[in-house]
């Protein structure tokens, strides 16, 4: 697991920050964001 998608992971279980803060947060593009989002998801 990347870096980036660990923190996003992180992000998502410990704060109530929306996809598009984590976007704005992480400097990512809203795609990249919502790909990790769905990889992490598939994963579980």
């Amino acid at each position: 697991m990347d870096k980036t998608m660990k923190i996003i992971e992180l992000l998502q279980e410990n704060s109530r920050l929306t996809e598009k803060q984590i976007v704005v947060a992480l400097g990512l593009t809203e795609e990249e964001v919502r790909n990790t989002i769905k990889e992490l998801e598939d994963k579980k």
